[in-house]
């Protein structure tokens, strides 16, 4: 994956973005509604500014196939898997990414998706375990660290004595 100009997706039929998907940076909850997307076939070509044509193989007008191989996207779509063939949809033709506005020319419409912060806080802390298993104390630590919380919210934080998998 290498980052491109998002302009125009540019494969096969798919020759410019008619709408705009927009969201904060990781973890947004974009991902889940490019799957969702992806799933009523409508593609995601260079989502957040990654180039993804190379991993589709163009067999005809709008029919595509998933190249095998380990190129990262399938943990993003749970519904893909190698050698998927998907007819996509010429329209609409999204474009996902992280950006203000004025970086890329303006859209007619735009979607705009924002996800409680608790609920990223958690998401991110849950992601950096890589499958392990932390207490409370660790994810206190975990925001502290990632988001330079003040000692005295921690402190509050623990004098709860929850389980943060219950508080989110």
């Amino acid at each position: 994956m290498s980052t491109v100009d998002e302009i125009k997706p540019a494969i096969g039929p798919f020759r410019a973005y008619n709408f705009d998907i927009v969201s904060p940076a990781l973890p947004c909850g974009a991902a889940w509604l490019a799957s969702c997307l992806f799933e009523i076939e409508i593609p995601s070509w260079n989502p957040w500014g990654m180039n993804n044509t190379g991993d589709w193989q163009h067999s005809s007008e709008n029919t595509f196939q998933y190249v095998p191989g380990n190129h990262g996207w399938k943990t993003l779509f749970p519904g893909l898997y190698d050698a998927r063939t998907c007819v996509f949809r010429t329209s609409p033709v999204p474009r996902f990414h992280h950006s203000l506005p004025g970086v890329y020319p303006c859209k007619p419409k735009t979607v705009l998706i924002i996800r409680d912060p608790r609920d990223c806080l958690y998401s991110s802390w849950r992601r950096s375990l890589n499958g392990k298993t932390l207490s409370a104390e660790g994810f206190c630590k975990f925001i502290d660290s990632k988001h330079q919380l003040s000692s005295l919210s921690i402190q509050k934080y623990r004098k709860r004595k929850v389980n943060p998998t219950l508080f989110f």
